[in-house]
C-alpha cells in the first residue's frame, strides 16, 4: 500500500502516464451506460461515471464487511484513481476536445449543461481530482496502518 500510495500521488501530477487501470475503468464506464439505460437518458449519462466509481467502491465495502481491510483499502485506492480520469473528462466539458468512445454525447457536457454548471467545469474537475488524491492518501494510509496493526 505504501507503493500504491506513492504511485497514486505521483500519478496525480502526471495523469497522462498514470494508465495502470484506465482500460478497465473505460470498460466499466461504458458498461455503466448500458446498465443504467433502463432508467432514461439522464440516468444513463450519469451511469458511466457512477458505475466506474461505484464498482470499486462496492467491492471495497464488501471487503470491509468481511473484515478484509487491506483488500478494502486497495479497492478504495482504485476508486480514487478513477477520479483522475473523471476530472479530465469533466474539465473537457466546455471544449469537448476528447475523443468519445461510446457515442456522440459528451457525458459531462450534458450533465453540467443540464444543471447550468458548464461554466464551472474547470473547478468541478479540479474538485474531482482533489477527491481522487484524498481517497488515494486515505486508502493507502488505512492499508498501511491496518497491516501494521495486524502484525503486532
Amino acid at each position: 500500500m505504501i507503493l500504491f500510495g506513492i504511485y497514486g500521488i505521483l500519478g496525480a501530477f502526471r495523469i497522462e502516464r498514470f494508465g495502470l487501470l484506465n482500460g478497465a475503468n473505460l470498460i466499466f464506464h461504458e458498461a455503466g451506460h448500458v446498465l443504467f439505460s433502463l432508467f432514461g437518458q439522464y440516468v444513463q449519462i450519469w451511469g458511466g461515471t457512477l458505475f466506474q466509481v461505484g464498482l470499486p467502491l462496492g467491492i471495497a465495502i464488501g471487503f470491509w464487511m468481511q473484515e478484509k481491510p487491506c483488500s478494502a483499502s486497495a479497492m478504495m485506492w482504485w476508486c480514487g484513481q478513477n477520479f483522475f480520469m473523471i476530472s479530465i473528462y469533466i474539465k473537457d466539458a466546455s471544449a469537448q476536445a476528447l475523443p468519445l468512445v461510446g457515442g456522440e454525447i459528451h457525458d459531462w457536457n450534458y450533465i453540467l449543461s443540464y444543471h447550468h454548471l458548464l461554466g464551472w467545469d474547470q473547478q468541478i474537475g479540479n474538485a474531482a481530482w482533489l477527491l481522487g488524491v484524498l481517497m488515494i492518501i486515505a486508502a493507502s494510509l488505512y492499508g498501511v496502518i491496518t497491516a501494521l496493526r495486524q502484525k503486532v
